[in-house]
């Protein structure tokens, strides 16, 4: 009889395993190595795993490493500059798999410290963010929107107040001259450091004062913005000089096409709410609380806090500062050409109520530019 139950435990056993095996299947490692169509290996290549979250990135010598749920099948390699691969590992382990140059990215204009080049001309470090990269961030200002989008870039906001100074570090943290880049704008050149707090004009600002003053690139339309380029070494920002130590981050605005007379309208509306709040004791609660410190120490109960028990919940102030905050953004914009002279107007209104009462960040915004070949 024992044999018996034995031994169907046992089958029931290996039929749960089979079952879990089949409803768990396992997870495999692929492993390879990215190179580009020079045979050289491409270090920071993104690998991603179609359908997934699950992404990686090449090291120094261009080998990766990356877990293959079951049922995922396909790879996605991409890399600045190349065309993205799509690999199916089948029952490989070790792949090795080759990027090819992309010809359309070469051949994008980029604006550099002199002039601008074909992409495919530039031997120096310059990395672009066009119109469409940023179009849909609802984001205030311009500074906030590079944040992940140029690689050796590092973008952290300072304050969470709608509109703040956030700051910008091209390849890390200098002392020559502050640690901000050097912002263009359409030619006009603007000390990040004095753009980074609000007072590019009055140094004697109070620190307090700073803290409360939005960027200098908050005052700029976002959807005016044509394209941001950033030069990152000495071959392209010579031009600048000390000033180009840090970085230039050159922003060209939008202009209008000939033969093209066009209305666009950009809007968009939000909801914003604190994530998340701390649990916090209520007024008894705190005052048992204090007495029970005082009998630890042997000191008196304050007065106020003798009979909790009496006291009402009192205030969280957690709830008393936060609110449910809105943001809007409309823009419209005309632009077109004729004859040798093309314009773009626009007009904007950005509205954001921080989170906290008494925050908020109001824009309003006009845009024109008209250009026009009065000669040969």
């Amino acid at each position: 009889m024992r044999k018996k139950v034995f031994s169907r435990v046992f089958l029931c056993l290996i039929g749960v395993f089979f079952i879990l095996s089949a409803a768990f299947p396992q997870t495999k490692t692929i492993t390879g190595t990215v190179h580009d169509d020079k045979g050289s290996v491409l270090a920071g290549a993104t690998v991603t795993v179609k359908g997934s979250k699950i992404s990686t990135t090449t090291g120094a010598d261009g080998r990766f490493s990356t877990p293959l749920p079951a049922g995922a099948r396909t790879l996605i390699v991409s890399y600045i500059g190349m065309v993205d691969e799509s690999v199916d590992p089948g029952k490989q382990a070790n792949l090795n798999i080759t990027l090819r140059t992309s010809a359309s990215l070469l051949g994008d204009v980029v604006v550099i410290g002199y002039g601008t080049q074909k992409r495919g001309d530039i031997n120096g470090a310059v990395s672009s963010v066009g119109s469409r990269d940023i179009a849909d961030i609802p984001q205030p200002s311009i500074d906030q929107m590079l944040q992940g989008k140029v690689s050796g870039v590092a973008v952290t906001q300072n304050s969470g107040a709608p509109g703040a100074a956030v700051s910008v570090r091209v390849r890390g943290i200098t002392t020559f001259s502050g640690s901000e880049p050097l912002y263009v704008i359409d030619g006009v050149a603007i000390d990040g450091n004095g753009a980074n707090n609000g007072h590019q004009l009055v140094s004697s600002a109070s620190p307090s004062e700073q803290e409360k003053s939005p960027s200098v690139l908050a005052s700029l339309n976002p959807n005016d913005i044509e394209s941001i380029d950033v030069l990152k070494d000495a071959s392209a920002t010579a031009i600048y000089g000390s000033r180009g130590s840090n970085g230039v981050v050159i922003i060209t605005t939008k202009k209008g096409k000939l033969g093209q007379n066009r209305i666009n309208y950009d809007g968009y509306y939000g909801d914003q709410t604190q994530g998340k709040f701390l649990k916090m004791m209520n007024l008894p609660q705190y005052a048992a609380y204090e007495n029970t410190l005082a009998d630890e120490f042997g000191l008196n109960h304050r007065i106020e806090f003798s009979d909790p028990s009496k006291l009402g919940p009192g205030t969280n102030w957690q709830k008393a500062i936060f609110r449910h905050a809105h943001q809007t953004s409309h823009t419209i914009g005309f632009s077109g050409g004729a004859n040798k002279t093309d314009y773009y107007v626009s007009g904007g209104y950005f509205q954001q109520d921080g989170t906290v009462i008494g925050s908020d960040f109001n824009r309003y915004s006009f845009h024109a530019a008209v250009n026009s070949q009065v000669k040969d």
